[in-house]
Parts: structure tokens; C-alpha cells; sequence
């Protein structure tokens, strides 16, 4: 373990994909060492009759964190019953699961585009009726805007930075169509990886934006009248080549496209 290292940080997702963390002194720290966490807490977990659930560090994911003032050894933490067997509803064992079914067809990977806006002030309020959104940005760039109209290139820079040091590759990013929304495409990355890339890259803008006093936001649609923000999803299967075809939809690639349409509303 790291002499310099001070803190031990489980991060960890609800159902929802919301992100959650516990942060143990190293000298408490152990690779196999259970955390308590209340599951009643959670969104999507158990019930307050079952709520005692344990996280233990996956250390194929450890990595320093950019962003605490302390030296800090951070990994994504599986979730488990306390006797031991696997949580149901955690999102990296729906993974798991999903990848086994997956080594019949071939391996899956994944190729993700996150878009965003970026806010000089964002607050969202919520309504009986819905959602308000106030916000305050004075940014004018539009599509692939060159410098000096896109104010937001360095920025795009430094998250760029820090995702390839906590080792997530950059296909390359842009300023997108409206006022003050970005896109970061990431390159391809197995099946086993992309919950967890896509949780670091949201966790790596979000915070890079915070330290420069601006405000990142995934909302779907912040603002009436300007482009949404799209997860744009490239799905890969490759089994001596893809298993979609090249130039016509495969039978099993018809059957993968009806997969996605019938589960899409969940």
C-alpha cells in the first residue's frame, strides 16, 4: 500500500445509478475487509427489514483520486449480503451476470458519448406539476465552434486529462450544438468496464467544473428551446468479427435491436 497514502475511498452505486461513498482511514483498511451500509437508504435496494448490506473494494479498480485534499486510494466496492452472497440489485453484479449470458455470442464492448451543459449557476426546483430549472451562462458557441467562441476547450482539456491518468481513454470532445453543451467521446471499452467508466467520467466533469466554480449537468432537457443531451450507447459484440454483420443486419442483430426496444422503457 502507498506510504503517502492517507484514506481509503469504496465508491459504489445505487439501482439507479446514483453514485455513493464511504471514506476509512487507511490503518482500517483491508482489500477483503466488509463495510457496513444501510440498503433502506439506497434507492432501489432493500427494505428496512433487510436493509444491512456490506461493500468490500474490487481491487482490480483501484486508483488514486484527483480530487481530495488528502492522498486518497479509491476503488468501485462490490455490494453484499452480510452472509457473504452477492447483492441482486447491485449494478456491477447485473453486469456480471450480463457478461456470462454475453460468452455464448461473443465479447461485448461498448463505446459511450456523454454529452452535457456546462452553467455558470444551475438550480433545479422541483414542483407538484414538475421541474424548474434557473441557470446563468454566458456561453454562445455552437457546434464544433473554433477558439475563441468556445469558452469551454480548456476545460474539456483538463477533464480529458484526468480520465486518461485514471485510465479511460479519450476518442476526442467538442463544444456540441447548444449554448454551453459540451460532448467527451470515450473509445471502446469491454462490457466488465463500462458502468464503471461512465460513473468516473460523470464523477471526473462534474468535479473538474466544480473546481473551476461552474456547474456540469446531465439532465436530459435543461433547457427549453436548446438541444437535450443524449448517453449515446455504440454497442460491439465480436466473435471473428462483429456479430452484427458489416453491411446488413445479422438475424441475432435483429434479435438484438428487439432486445433493446422491449427493455428500453425500464
Amino acid at each position: 500500500m502507498d506510504k503517502q497514502i492517507r484514506f481509503v475511498d469504496l465508491k459504489y452505486l445505487d439501482l439507479l445509478g446514483g453514485l455513493h461513498h464511504l471514506t476509512i482511514p487507511i490503518d482500517n483498511f483491508a482489500l477483503k475487509r466488509p463495510f457496513g451500509i444501510d440498503g433502506s437508504s439506497l434507492a432501489g435496494f432493500s427494505s428496512r427489514k433487510d436493509s444491512d448490506l456490506v461493500v468490500i473494494a474490487d481491487p482490480k479498480t483501484r486508483s488514486v483520486d484527483p480530487f481530495f485534499e488528502e492522498p486518497t486510494l479509491s476503488f468501485f466496492a462490490n455490494i453484499y449480503h452480510p452472509d457473504g452472497s452477492r447483492f441482486e440489485a447491485d449494478p456491477r453484479a447485473i453486469i456480471e451476470k450480463a457478461k456470462k449470458k454475453a460468452r455464448a455470442y461473443g465479447r461485448p464492448y461498448f463505446q459511450v458519448e456523454l454529452e452535457f451543459y456546462i452553467f455558470r449557476r444551475l438550480s433545479v426546483e422541483h414542483w407538484p406539476g414538475g421541474y424548474s430549472v434557473a441557470f446563468e451562462s454566458d456561453d454562445s458557441a455552437s457546434y464544433h465552434s473554433p477558439l475563441p467562441n468556445d469558452r469551454f476547450s480548456r476545460i474539456r482539456d483538463r477533464i480529458s486529462q484526468v480520465l486518461s491518468r485514471l485510465g479511460i481513454p479519450i476518442r476526442y470532445h467538442h463544444h456540441e450544438l447548444g449554448p454551453g453543451q459540451q460532448e467527451i467521446e470515450l473509445e471502446l471499452v469491454p462490457l466488465d468496464r463500462i458502468g464503471d467508466v461512465i460513473t468516473l467520467a460523470r464523477y471526473v466533469i462534474k468535479n473538474v467544473c466544480a473546481t473551476e466554480g461552474l456547474k456540469a449537468s446531465f439532465l436530459a432537457k435543461p433547457l427549453s428551446g436548446a438541444p437535450g443531451s443524449g448517453l449515446h450507447i455504440h454497442h460491439l459484440i465480436r466473435k471473428k468479427g462483429s456479430i452484427f454483420g458489416r453491411k446488413r443486419l445479422t438475424r441475432i442483430g435483429r434479435y438484438y435491436l428487439g432486445g433493446l426496444l422491449t427493455h428500453a422503457p425500464a
